[in-house]
């Protein structure tokens, strides 16, 4: 394959996925923006007066027990929506959704030129197998993330600081995911990793109403349960 022909209309799809992939990467190297991210979340924590270190109060043992508990807790409540479930087939919440995109991109692009170069030199015209090596990329790709995903959470300890303690969500902005009441409610609150969590929670008064933004005020360890209030921006 020539240069040239890798602009003509059937490969030009995934030529731009390629570089796409890299361009996302090369912004995340130079720029870190995955970690401007969590610090715009940061700020908003400032704003609120929530500190999650001093709200918790609590030393490196307590901690570690929670770390546990909270995972298992998070984990069962994730398989609850088969959406969350599929998302972490796919490495969400196990690596920076930034890795995630740029396997997916990558691999998409890179699936795609392997497929329409085969079938080319089969002598087939672009118009018979597009469309084939179009849905074979799309799948084989979100299939291969999933797999890489795992085996990068599982081998680079770089990733590690991505797993949190129950008492690191304190100060977090969040959505109520149902109705909250002083008596209970599910909210998803996002990490300073920019990972979603489904985890319980009761308002101090009144009720939040599903949709409605809420803020993480206090970690309750012995109920498992996180209290919360309407976040006012």
């Amino acid at each position: 394959m020539h240069a040239a022909e890798l602009l003509i209309w059937y490969n030009l799809l995934f030529v731009i996925s390629i570089v796409t992939a890299f361009l996302i990467l090369l912004i995340t190297a130079v720029t870190g923006i995955g970690h401007e991210m969590g610090g715009a979340e940061a700020d908003l924590d400032a704003d609120v007066g929530m500190d999650a270190d001093t709200d918790a109060g609590i030393d490196a043992d307590a901690d570690a027990g929670a770390d546990h508990s909270f995972l298992h807790e998070t984990g069962a409540h994730d398989h609850d929506g088969s959406l969350l479930k599929a998302l972490t087939l796919f490495g969400v919440g196990k690596v920076p959704i930034s890795v995630i995109v740029t396997l997916v991109l990558f691999l998409f692009g890179m699936l795609g030129l392997s497929s329409n170069l085969v079938f080319e030199k089969m002598g087939l015209p672009p118009v018979a197998y597009f469309w084939f090596s179009l849905s074979a990329a799309a799948i084989l790709s979100l299939i291969l993330t999933g797999r890489l995903a795992n085996l990068v959470a599982r081998f680079m300890p770089s990733l590690e600081t991505t797993k949190i303690t129950p008492y690191d969500l304190v100060g977090r902005a969040g959505t109520a995911e149902y109705t909250i009441s002083t008596n209970g409610g599910r909210v998803i609150v996002r990490d300073s990793h920019l990972n979603l969590h489904v985890v319980d929670a009761r308002t101090i008064e009144g009720q939040i109403q599903s949709g409605e933004e809420i803020v993480v005020v206090e970690y309750e360890k012995e109920e498992s349960r996180y209290v919360v209030s309407k976040l006012d921006l």
